[in-house]
């Protein structure tokens, strides 16, 4: 009797290590805040889209033929305004245009003719401004891996895109044509941008690195710089002085356009987007704590927080004439602040879906937004 007694508590006990082992086990795999807001940005936008949430491998996620068919574009409605969007007629923004396009990125051509978008549906759509007309789309197949990053050359004759199969793509604006695949990124490219002479590509990776590359033979230039996490964002300076990297432990870095590291600007958190104002005297860097962080790019000394959203900031542009700096927000608003005095101008937005980019055009007369319910709005104001 005691034998069996001793038996079945010895069972017992080892069942119970095992159930021990499982739990910890499945507490190691909990979703760090970082993949949380990741799976959200993921999220389908609508019923009929499945998105597939990246995963640890270099793999980029795939999609089928059947999903990519039921997307739909939605052609614009209605154009109006023109007018140089300013702090004085901030308030008077509408939604002039508005279409489905599914972007997580855009960015305005040179000549603000074009908007680049790029989305859930591994496609580059080009679109005429401000009439919203689609003019071409740009496709690798079989497939690219979810677009991060979209960025125009100087003159408007290539684009570069960043995606989840980790290769950097150069296309002619003018014919939709694949000119070159870069390759060298061990991960997804979170982030691509030209040099103001046009000559250089600076790329970031989930891979933790930035590299340079030559934009005529698509050969990177010296070693590559450390950013510590996630490359998330990249920007270089207007005047050509350097480039700034928003990363993943919360620090801004701060290099020369060499790309020699210079000294670091800390967000205290996941930095989502940078951006330089167009005199180059000060960037923004819109991070998860729900602020907007503004620093001057010399010693990468905090100027100003700006307080409000409600929600991750996960874009931030410059108007390109005006003191004027826009910031899109998970909160499901865009907020406009006054680069000279740091207050809000208006908030816009009706909080029903998150927005996730938004770019002033280069003529400034145009604000354009996307959100995760696949809207595209262009923004303006009557003359």
């Amino acid at each position: 009797m005691n034998n069996k007694k001793n038996t079945y508590r010895a069972g017992m006990i080892l069942l119970l290590m095992m159930g021990v082992f499982l739990f910890s086990l499945v507490g190691c795999s909990s979703p760090t805040a970082e993949q949380n807001e990741e799976d959200a940005t993921w999220q389908a936008v609508t019923s009929t889209v499945q998105v597939i949430k990246p995963t640890d491998s270099p793999a980029s996620p795939t999609i089928t033929e059947t999903t990519m068919s039921e997307i739909t574009i939605t052609p614009p409605v209605g154009i109006s305004g023109g007018a140089v969007i300013s702090s004085e007629n901030a308030v008077m923004l509408k939604p002039v245009s508005e279409w489905n396009a599914f972007a997580n990125t855009l960015v305005f051509s040179p000549d603000g003719k074009m908007l680049a978008t790029a989305g859930i549906d591994r496609i580059i759509r080009l679109w005429s401004v401000p009439s919203g007309e689609e003019l071409m789309q740009l496709v690798d197949p079989p497939d690219m891996g979810y677009l991060y990053s979209l960025a125009f050359s100087p003159d408007g004759k290539l684009l570069a895109s960043g995606s989840g199969d980790s290769i950097i793509r150069l296309w002619d604006t003018a014919t939709g044509q694949l000119i070159r695949r870069i390759e060298g990124h061990k991960y997804d490219v979170r982030a691509v941008v030209f040099s103001p002479d046009g000559k250089y590509l600076v790329s970031g990776s989930r891979d933790q690195t930035i590299r340079i590359w030559n934009v005529s033979d698509g050969n990177q230039i010296g070693q590559e710089a450390v950013c510590g996490e996630y490359v998330n964002s990249l920007a270089f300076a207007p005047d050509g002085s350097g480039f700034i990297a928003g990363c993943g432990d919360g620090n801004v870095r701060i290099f020369a356009a060499d790309g020699r590291w210079r000294q670091s600007a800390n967000a205290y958190n996941w930095v989502n987007a940078v951006a330089y104002s167009p005199d180059s005297k000060f960037f923004a860097a819109a991070a998860k704590n729900n602020e907007v962080w503004i620093f001057e790019p010399t010693h990468g000394w905090l100027v100003k927080d700006l307080v409000g959203h409600e929600g991750f900031v996960k874009s931030v542009a410059f108007h390109p004439e005006e003191k004027i700096l826009v910031s899109a927000s998970l909160d499901g608003t865009l907020r406009l602040w006054n680069t000279i005095d740091w207050t809000s101008l208006v908030v816009l937005g009706d909080k029903t879906s998150p927005f996730l980019s938004a770019a002033f055009s280069p003529d400034g007369k145009w604000l354009a937004s996307s959100s995760q319910d696949g809207r595209l709005i262009l923004w303006g104001v009557d003359h």
